[in-house]
């Protein structure tokens, strides 16, 4: 009765989430943001670096269905030597994104340039009523405050080299979680991550998006350890003290980044 129902269970949750991926897919395709050349509802137009992105993309998949060599030397070099590509296409992804930060680093505005203003302007009454209303910001301002200290500077390269680290951080630890459920699945996994973080310009934002993803990467991967068999009990008791501290940590600067404790809660209820 309990697989039938897991089956069960686990089948609906599969169908909703590709409904709503699907949902969300139409509504980033329709959206007036991703119309190429002059768009009217923007007033923006599609750069070179956009256009030379997709005429790439299309000659390459093009070239890969339609040329049996080109789909030989794909699968060669992203299958059969996986291992090392996924490897050397990560690497290079995080260079890019040092380059970007580097060249890339505006003055934001909206809370996270209200946490980068609480630095730096103490006595602003507006800041105080800001903190006041959304004190979920505090442990954040309060992390960036103890960096300015350590490191004197309240520069937005400097908040945003440290998004970067922060970002990756929750990479690599997604590599570990990954690696101790099936390390047969890093590449695939590195892959991914290189996708992704090739294209997260939250990179440049300072704020709790980016910064609670070690958070939750890291208590996904206590967890996991704390299934573990392999582990001894001391070890998992460890793992579970940390788990404990980053749900924490999670819930006092995103209080939604703990969405995935809550499932976890319902699956060890149910199953």
């Amino acid at each position: 009765m309990t697989n039938r129902f897991f089956r069960f269970s686990n089948r609906a949750m599969l169908i909703l989430f590709n409904i709503f991926f699907f949902l969300a897919l139409i509504f980033a395709i329709t959206s007036p943001n991703l119309i190429l050349g002059d768009n009217k509802i923007t007033g923006a137009g599609t750069t070179m670096v956009t256009t030379f992105f997709i005429v790439i993309s299309i000659v390459l998949i093009l070239s890969v269905i339609v040329y049996p060599k080109a789909r030989h030397y794909f699968l060669l070099i992203f299958v059969k030597h996986q291992k090392l590509t996924a490897a050397i296409c990560l690497a290079l992804v995080v260079c890019w994104q040092i380059i970007f930060v580097l060249n890339v680093h505006p003055a934001i505005g909206f809370d996270a340039g209200a946490i980068h203003e609480g630095l730096i302007n103490t006595q602003d009454i507006e800041l105080r009523t800001y903190f006041g209303l959304y004190y979920n910001n505090m442990a954040l301002l309060l992390i960036q405050h103890a960096l300015a200290t350590l490191f004197s500077t309240t520069s937005w390269l400097f908040f945003d080299l440290m998004t970067l680290l922060v970002v990756d951080l929750s990479a690599v630890l997604i590599l570990l979680t990954i690696l101790l459920l099936d390390k047969k699945r890093i590449p695939l996994a590195m892959y991914i991550e290189s996708a992704w973080l090739l294209l997260f310009p939250t990179i440049i934002i300072p704020y709790t998006d980016a910064w609670v993803l070690p958070f939750v990467s890291g208590y996904l991967l206590c967890y996991v350890a704390l299934k573990n068999k392999k582990f001894k009990l001391w070890q998992r008791s460890v793992f579970a003290i940390l788990f404990g501290l980053l749900v924490a940590g999670t819930y006092f600067m995103k209080p939604s980044a703990i969405a995935p404790v809550i499932a976890i809660v319902l699956i060890e209820v149910i199953y």
